[in-house]
């Protein structure tokens, strides 16, 4: 395994939302079509920023882009980046992009939440498409050559919304999802099960939950068998949200929020809300303005 893929690995595995190294900022506004991509493979600018405790490194996308969603695929050792089309960032000594040949419908979504489902090797994406959201799930199965399929699952699902974060519960078999925005802004908690036909079921989870919020990321710790939540915003054009919560899974699901401890003095997380950061210290684009804002290309790793 390849040095930049293992600081993915074992940032997921420690349960890491936050790196308290310096930052990724702001890159520059984009005309770019979010749906529309034209690019020629090429590996990405890499320029370190040294930190206290580790140092960020900066890959750029070819395209600046907004409404994407990315999972890590550890089997092929790459990031896959959903936009439309699919792209790959390989995560070998020397990482570069490409372009991911599909077979199969592809759906046409915008701020889906994605997931990498391991025991069937696909990439799930679930809602999107702002303007009239969905609550369709999309899978591309990366055996072989990749091909969409979309899945049909049983029950009653949540309601059509984009911007939401999602995960894979691995002991269980099943994505969590959690809030997003369907005309408003949603703190519901809902389980698709994976195993034998895919169904949808909504958890009432006890203790108080974060409030409603869409644009904000998850990661699931498989150490401490829970669900974290970090960031988002409540409102179009409304700040930020920097708080941080844990859901613990096992037995029955119970929201506790976290206070942090700094490790160094005065450490504290800038508000951000669409942040396609559910690779743990992999952030892809992102704002820390209010949503709508500028299309981003920069990728940032973390230590």
């Amino acid at each position: 395994m390849g040095a930049l893929s293992s600081r993915v690995v074992q940032a997921v595995t420690l349960g890491l939302l936050l790196a308290t190294a310096t930052p990724p900022m702001a890159r520059g506004a984009s005309t770019v079509d979010p749906m529309v991509e034209t690019w020629t493979p090429s590996p990405p600018v890499s320029t370190p920023l040294d930190g206290a405790d580790g140092s960020w490194q900066r890959l750029d996308i070819p395209v600046p882009m907004y409404g994407q969603a990315a999972i890590y695929d550890p089997v092929r050792e790459r990031m896959l980046v959903y936009h439309g089309t699919v792209l790959a960032l390989s995560l070998a000594a020397s990482p570069k992009w490409n372009p991911v040949v599909t077979a199969g419908t592809a759906p046409g979504l915008s701020v889906p939440s994605a997931i990498y489902d391991p025991r069937r090797d696909r990439m799930l994406l679930v809602g999107g498409n702002p303007g009239a959201p969905g609550s369709d799930v999309w899978a591309l199965s990366l055996t072989g050559v990749a091909t969409w399929a979309q899945l049909l699952p049983a029950g009653v699902p949540p309601s059509g919304r984009n911007a939401s974060a999602a995960v894979y519960d691995s002991v269980r078999d099943r994505i969590l999802v959690f809030g997003g925005y369907d005309g408003t802004a949603r703190n519901d908690l809902w389980s698709l099960d994976l195993s034998g036909t895919p169904a949808w079921t909504q958890i009432a989870a006890a203790g108080t939950p974060p409030s409603p919020r869409w644009g904000h990321v998850a990661i699931y710790d498989p150490v401490r068998d829970r669900m974290l939540v970090h960031g988002g915003t409540a409102a179009f054009g409304g700040p930020g949200i920097d708080d941080l919560w844990e859901l613990s899974l096992a037995g029955t699901p119970t929201w506790t929020q976290l206070t942090p401890r700094a490790t160094r003095a005065a450490v504290t997380p800038i508000p951000r809300s669409t942040t396609p950061c559910a690779i743990a210290c992999w952030c892809l684009g992102a704002t820390t303005a209010p949503f709508p804002s500028t299309a981003m290309n920069g990728l940032t790793s973390g230590p």
